[in-house]
């Protein structure tokens, strides 16, 4: 899992406490433990990147072909925005086969649901409605948001003076 973010990295370990799970916020790291898994012949199912870098998903679908990775997948979570002149700031329309991108912010049933659906797992959890309503609900072309004006995100901890 990547992510610049200590407070997203910690909130999809509980999401994921189940699973094995490596978390790293530098982007060296992460691929140095690539190569490492390719090398090693172990197994990486998945890749969770919270990258807002452009074309940093695209990179890394691209380094795990290089690497003989083509069984990893990479989960990519965006926000999706549009800019001023009414384009995707972020372009979900690359189809690569290795990345499935998720809105922001992630929810744990939606995160297992992709995470089985991925590795080809029945879902006995789910009606075939619910599974096809959550499907709509995902797609880029419904989920759009329109933001205007200034956005301010902030994270951790803050003291307050008085």
């Amino acid at each position: 899992m990547f992510s610049s973010s200590e407070a997203t990295i910690k909130f999809l370990e509980t999401f994921l406490e189940q699973f094995h799970v490596q978390a790293t916020m530098d982007r060296k790291e992460l691929q140095t433990r690539i190569r490492a898994y390719a090398a090693s012949g172990v197994p990486l199912d998945f890749i969770i990147s919270d990258d807002r870098a452009e074309g940093a998903a695209e990179g890394l679908a691209r380094s795990l072909d290089d690497l003989s990775l083509k069984d990893t997948r990479v989960i990519h979570l965006y926000t999706p925005t549009i800019t001023r002149t009414g384009q995707l700031a972020l372009p979900t329309s690359d189809k690569h086969p290795l990345i499935f991108r998720l809105t922001k912010p992630p929810r744990k049933c939606r995160m297992l649901q992709v995470l089985a659906q991925l590795k080809n797992l029945p879902d006995r959890l789910t009606t075939t409605h619910a599974s096809d309503l959550m499907k709509a609900v995902e797609d880029s072309s419904s989920a759009q948001r329109m933001l205007y004006g200034n956005v301010l995100i902030a994270e951790g901890i803050y003291l307050y003076h008085q």
